[in-house]
């Protein structure tokens, strides 16, 4: 009977070994790339990758589309009903399809300074109707008249002559619903 070489065991130990520690490596990797992760990074990986995503809102409202930009604090979503801005701290949970991948999400959004402020007063030329609406409310809808610093101004559809001012820090979303 012939002898087991003690090389050749010593060999297989040492490939298990490389093989667990490769394995531990992918895994601090991957655990490294979410503990660096944030939201808003995500959104602008999945914009990239022009991948349908569904927004749910902490109310469980859920918006689908793709995502065209992504600001300081909101993302702006294009989907079947047109243009949405959601807050970003609105959000509950981002949802990618097979398409969308897992992003790494370990970056700073290109337009960090673009707040959902700006983003509205960006529409105010045109004077869309528009639909905002806060977490758990109703929304309101109406032609948007301007922009100021913490407020937005909105002639009410159906209400004569009635303005509504929006505290814009209560925002959990902004539709284009029309344009001027």
């Amino acid at each position: 009977m012939e002898r087991p070489d003690p090389l050749d065991a010593e060999a297989a130990a040492l490939q298990v070994d490389a093989a667990a520690h490769a394995r531990r490596v992918r895994r601090g990797l991957a655990r490294q790339d979410l503990d660096e992760a944030t939201l808003a990074a995500m959104l602008v990986d999945w914009a990239e990758r022009d991948a349908t995503v569904v927004l749910e809102l902490l109310d469980g409202q859920r918006r689908t589309g793709r995502i065209v930009a992504v600001g300081a604090d909101f993302a702006e979503l294009r989907g079947a009903d047109g243009t949405t801005f959601l807050r970003i701290d609105a959000m509950f949970a981002a949802i990618g399809g097979p398409e969308a991948g897992r992003p790494p999400g370990q970056r700073t959004p290109a337009t960090s300074r673009w707040t959902l402020r700006d983003a509205l007063a960006a529409l105010e030329p045109d004077r869309p109707r528009i639909g905002v609406r806060a977490l758990g409310g109703e929304p309101l809808r109406g032609r948007l008249l301007d922009v100021g610093a913490d407020v937005l101004r909105l002639q009410l559809d159906g209400d004569a002559g009635a303005v509504a001012y929006v505290a814009l820090a209560s925002l959990a979303e902004a539709s284009v619903t029309g344009s001027g």
